[in-house]
């Protein structure tokens, strides 16, 4: 059988013809016959068949086939399987013609014919075809036949011969699912088998496992010849295969496969992936392919071929493509003249294109499309034509508008609402400049009466506003609408500031009204353009008023903002109106100004449009607010303000100068409730407003000295009464307004008391509790400035300086009512506040300054500190001893006073007494322990200090100076030897302590060097003399009884012990007396008794370092331990001093006997003899 043809030629289509090529078969014919069993063309001998057949029965394997090698030889292969395996026919025919199967029965899984058809023995394959074997036969494994095997290994005759037996075509391997046309469309050159398998009936839609059909897993493979065959084998069947078409195309599409695929091969793609009822020149036109286009043009498709659908080429290319394809089409005389299903021409259907928004593209389809003859003077049902169309919205193209003008369109045609292209082309300044330039007419209104700038004007928005400036300048200003609005009307109406500019550029007229008698600054106001409003805020329109005669600002007034606007763009609007003209006097109809309007109409978020109406402006003319101003109803805007209960609108008004009757809003009236939130607000800045105009006014009033029986001021304009009711409606008493009376009503108060006219005493006192009894603080300091210095440099007097209210009263007032005091003291107030402004003093300095006994004793049971002092370190005590008040004197003496503290300049209260020249504040001073020998800064004692004016009593005061300091020397001189003294002991007692301890230490080295000597010589005898073992008796411990503590004393023992003292030799015991002589010096108020008394000296008891006795304890136990307290010295004549050391011979008790080696030992027998004590 002949090999089938690789190559499948696309036949060319008639005009009539629809469907696809299909590729011409170059095979032979197909027809399965019967195949009947035919002898074999060389006959082999005999022998060598015998030799063949012996060798196929002996050559079984013995070994087992290894995985992935299925066709190798086993041990369980039969002769027929070696006679396939090894090709030897001979053998094969032999065992066939004696009944052997040519199929597999051992049921190895493998067939012979598979073996035969992998190992490409076609003879072998014949043979066993011809004796019947089964061609569908599959492997166990995979699944697959004998033709998947045959494509697999490319074996080209057995796939001829297989085809001739009429194999299973649909047969599916195990694993993958794929049919014989699976393999085959996977592998590079096969388009005769796939021809030759879809020839014989192949299914093309079959899926494998991955859900690929044929001509996918050609496409996969690279196989476009293949996919190509298997999709036009679909061709003429719209939804088969839909998904590998589009693939088929994709890949045709991609520059890198477009050169490495001849034209010939993209005709047959596009032959057969393209729809049934499309052409390959619509599909190329669809892709937008000027090349693959230009290519079937050039093959001769027809560009006005119309499809099954009725699709035009040109118009397919002037939907889906661009101006390259489109001019291809023209290029090949497609008709330019026809129109498409919905009668539109070739140049109405390109602005429906896809190239209409792109500006180069579309101005070139149509300056091409019309240099072919088409049709420019085409219109639309509308009445629109091409040149409406290029300068409409959304489009806007001079150049296409340009070239519709020369192709004869007017320039002032109207469509079906009037309009003409300047109407619609408003939105583009090229497009109007085009049209302008054209001699387009400014001036024609269309059906509603609109001329272009109206027309433009009235559509535009402050988000898009268009630029109108060259249409401005060629229209009339003077054209209205149908509701008399000019363009300024129109553009003020929706907010487009640069064309309102413009127009006021032009000379618009902004006193123009429309039909409702509104301005285009009232318009503005209505539509909430405020940031328009300013700009149109110039003479003489500037107060115009509508029907209701409501002015621009009366319209702002009442106004509340829009997103995205805030109160304080509304605000901003109200300015210029503020700043010029009268604006805020205007009233409307019922006679409200616009503050008055704003009052009443807005929420209290609208206060700063409020506050704008209250400016104040530098032109005299317009700095009148206009806020006392009433309605008809004889109401101002703080009347509104207060019964509508907006605090923050009554704040702001009485700030501003609203007047206010305070006497219409008292509680007693009922006008206000006072427990509700509001109106307690609203009382309480009445109050506050109520108290500082009649401070206001009581600090321009002044006093007429001239008159007499003048009553204050203060008490005139601030009665009791008012001051209870001003309390009752909120006022603070604590954080008043501001002015000049401070922030504290009891200061205002205090303030007045030295002023003249003086307060009447009952009037100060009920105010003063008045104020008190509404939680006034009674703390509360007041701020002064400093006190003027002569020094012209600056001083930190000048500052304001805190007083206190008691200090304040007592210094500037100094006859006070006592009773004031006392009711100030009852509410609290405290003494331990200095005023600084009076140089640091407190009240209890005020009041002894003022000589004022009664205040300093009330002061002093109300626990006053008796020793606060001032800046200058000064104690009431100083004053009243300089004043040489002695009954202040003695009352502060008699608190406990400090008579000898130092101020500044370190003079003391006797330095002040002195200077006083009082000699009974000196007597009483002296006697309280004041000093008068301390001196000041000035080495000055009192003495030096006394007075020369004083010439009755100086001579006294010197004398009692002179006479204490005559007794203050004698006590010096005697404290300073005792303290020498005391020095001098201590001094030589601590150098004795060191000695000692040196010594000690030096006879611890000593006795541990001894021992050391010691213990070697033992060792050295025991060595020598080995000494029998001898077992010692258990001894009981028995606890040392105390006496036994003082043998082993060291103190008892001396030094250390002879080795072995006999008894019988008498030992000297020498006997030690410790003698310590203890100074101390008397305290300071003592000196006399002191003085007298000599130093007391201590002697250790008489301790014998002998054994210790019955009869020396008993002779001991009288003297008393050093440490105990019982051996201090008591001040008695009838006692003997005890007897002092002598260095040079150890005496104790009169007895002399030998002196120690050394003075440590015996300090250190005396701490031994102390520890001892202890313990007992």
């Amino acid at each position: 059988m002949n090999m089938l043809s690789t190559s499948c030629n696309c036949l060319g289509r008639a005009s009539n013809e629809m469907e696809a090529p299909i590729p011409v078969q170059h095979a032979g014919n197909f027809e399965v016959e019967k195949i009947q069993p035919k002898g074999l063309k060389r006959k082999s001998s005999k022998l060598q068949t015998h030799v063949e057949v012996l060798r196929c029965r002996l050559g079984k394997s013995a070994v087992t086939t290894e995985a992935g090698r299925t066709f190798e030889p086993s041990k369980d292969w039969t002769p027929i399987y070696y006679a396939v395996y090894h090709r030897r026919e001979a053998a094969l025919t032999h065992f066939l013609r004696n009944g052997g199967s040519p199929d597999d029965v051992t049921g190895s899984g493998q067939p012979p014919l598979c073996v035969a058809v992998v190992n490409g023995h076609i003879d072998v394959v014949r043979i066993l075809l011809e004796y019947g074997a089964n061609v569908d036969a599959t492997t166990r494994d995979s699944g697959e036949t004998a033709l998947h095997l045959a494509i697999k290994n490319n074996h080209t005759e057995l796939i001829d011969l297989l085809l001739e037996a009429g194999p299973q075509l649909e047969a599916h391997t195990t694993e993958t699912n794929e049919t014989p046309l699976h393999y085959a469309a996977s592998k590079s050159g096969s388009l005769a088998t796939i021809v030759a398998l879809l020839k014989l009936g192949a299914k093309y839609d079959t899926k494998n496992s991955k859900d690929q059909s044929p001509a996918e897993s050609a496409l996969l493979a690279n196989n476009i010849q293949g996919a190509v065959a298997i999709i036009n084998a679909a061709h003429g069947r719209r939804h088969r295969l839909v998904k590998e078409k589009e693939m088929l195309l994709k890949h045709v599409e991609r520059s890198q496969n477009r050169f490495s695929i001849g034209n010939e091969l993209i005709a047959d793609i596009f032959s057969a992936a393209c729809d049934p009822d499309s052409t390959v020149l619509v599909e190329s036109i669809k892709r937008d392919d000027a090349s693959l286009v230009e290519m079937f043009l050039s093959k001769g498709a027809d560009p006005d071929r119309v499809t099954a659908r009725g699709e035009r080429p040109i118009f397919i290319a002037l939907e889906c493509a661009g101006a390259p394809v489109v001019q291809a089409l023209v290029k090949h005389n497609a008709d330019v003249q026809v129109r498409d299903a919905t009668g539109l021409s070739v140049l109405q259907a390109a602005f429906e294109g896809s190239m209409a928004q792109d500006k180069d593209s579309i101005c070139a389809i149509f300056e091409c499309l019309l240099s072919k003859g088409a049709n420019a003077m085409d219109t639309y049902i509308d009445g629109k034509n091409l040149l409406h169309r290029a300068v409409s919205p959304g489009f806007g193209y001079a150049k296409a508008a340009h070239l519709f003008l020369k192709s004869g369109i007017k320039v002032n045609s109207q469509d079906g609402d009037g309009n003409t292209a300047l109407h619609l082309a408003t939105h583009s300044k090229s497009c109007m400049e085009l049209l302008l330039k054209n001699r387009a007419n400014s001036h024609i209104v269309n059906r509603e009466g609109l001329t272009p700038l109206l027309h433009a004007i009235s559509q535009a928005r402050k988000g898009d506003e268009p630029d109108l400036e060259v249409l401005i300048k060629a229209s009339s200003m003077h054209k209205l609408d149908s509701k008399g609005r000019s363009a300024l009307h129109l553009a003020a109406s929706n907010g487009l500031e640069k064309n309102v500019r413009a127009l006021l550029r032009a000379r618009a007229d902004t006193s123009t009204v429309d039909s409702e008698k509104h301005t285009p600054l009232l318009l503005a106001a209505n539509n909430h353009q405020w940031h328009i409003v300013p700009t149109l805020t110039i003479p003489p329109s500037i107060n115009s008023w509508d029907e209701q005669g409501m002015t621009a600002l009366h319209h702002i007034a009442s106004s509340s903002p829009r997103l995205p606007s805030t109160w304080s763009d509304v605000a901003a609007a109200a300015v210029p109106f503020c700043e010029r003209g009268v604006s805020r006097s205007m009233r409307d109809r019922s006679g409200a100004t616009p503050l008055i309007v704003a009052i009443k109409t807005l929420p209290e978020d609208g206060l700063p449009i409020i506050e704008t109406l209250l400016m104040k402006s530098a032109d005299e003319r317009a700095s009148w607010n206009c806020i006392g101003h009433e309605d008809h109803d004889r109401r101002d805007a703080l009347y509104y303000a207060i019964t509508m209960r907006r605090p923050l609108f009554v704040d702001v008004l009485l700030k501003n100068g609203a007047a206010v009757s305070f006497m219409d809003w008292v509680p007693i009236r009922g006008a206000l409730n006072l427990s509700v939130d509001t109106d307690k607000q609203i009382s309480s800045l009445i109050a506050q407003h109520e108290w500082s105009r009649r401070a206001g006014i009581l600090r321009t009033q002044q006093v007429v000295p001239e008159q007499k029986n003048q009553r204050s001021l203060f008490t005139e304009m601030f009665p009791t009464k008012d001051l209870a009711i001003i309390i009752s409606m909120g006022l603070d008493p604590n954080a008043l307004p501001k002015s000049s009376l401070g922030s504290s009503m009891l200061w205002a108060v205090l303030r007045q008391v030295p002023l003249q006219p003086s307060l009447p005493p009952a009037y100060l006192f009920d105010t003063i509790k008045l104020v008190l009894e509404h939680s006034a603080d009674p703390n509360a300091g007041t701020t002064r400035a400093g006190r003027c210095t002569p020094s012209p440099q600056s001083s930190s007097q000048d500052l304001p300086l805190s007083m206190h209210m008691l200090t304040f009263l007592m210094e500037e007032c100094p006859t006070v009512d006592a009773e004031l005091i006392t009711l100030l003291l009852n509410k609290g107030t405290e003494l331990s506040l200095a005023s600084p402004f009076y140089d640091g003093r407190y009240p209890l300095h005020s009041a002894a300054k003022a000589n004022r006994i009664d205040l300093v004793d009330k002061f002093l049971l109300q626990r006053a500190d008796v020793n606060c002092a001032d800046l200058e370190d000064r104690t009431p005590l100083f004053i009243a001893a300089k004043q040489g008040f002695s009954d202040i004197v003695n009352a502060l003496i008699s608190r406990h006073a400090n008579v000898n503290l130092q101020d500044k300049n370190g003079d003391t209260v006797l330095h002040m007494a002195a200077c006083g020249g009082s000699k009974t504040v000196v007597a009483a001073l002296l006697r309280a322990g004041a000093k008068a020998n301390l001196k000041n800064t000035k080495n000055q004692t009192p003495l030096a200090c006394v007075s020369e004016d004083q010439f009755k009593e100086k001579d006294k005061i010197v004398y009692m100076l002179k006479d204490a300091e005559q007794k203050e020397k004698v006590v010096e001189e005697q404290t300073r030897k005792m303290n020498a003294q005391s020095a001098a002991q201590e001094a030589k007692m601590k150098q004795q302590i060191e000695q000692d301890e040196k010594n000690r230490q030096q006879r611890q080295r000593e006795e541990q060097e001894r021992k050391a000597k010691e213990s070697e010589v033992s060792v050295q005898e025991l060595s020598q003399v080995e000494a029998p073992p001898q077992v010692s008796q258990p001894t009981l411990k028995k606890r040392p009884s105390m006496l036994s503590k003082f043998r082993s004393s060291t103190f008892l023992a001396g030094r250390s012990k002879p080795q072995s003292p006999s008894p019988r030799i008498p030992v000297s015991m020498p006997k030690l007396e410790v003698s310590i002589r203890v100074t101390t010096p008397p305290a300071s108020k003592h000196l006399d008794i002191a003085s007298q008394n000599p130093a007391a000296s201590i002697t250790t008891p008489s301790i014998v370092t002998a054994p210790h006795t019955p009869a020396d304890t008993s002779k001991r136990a009288p003297n008393f331990r050093i440490d105990s307290g019982s051996w201090q010295k008591r001040v008695s004549d009838a006692e003997q001093p005890l007897p002092v050391l002598d260095r040079t011979k150890a005496v104790l008790n009169g007895k002399t006997g030998d002196k120690r080696n050394s003075s440590a030992a015996e300090l250190a027998d005396w701490l031994a003899l102390s520890k001892m004590m202890d313990g007992l």
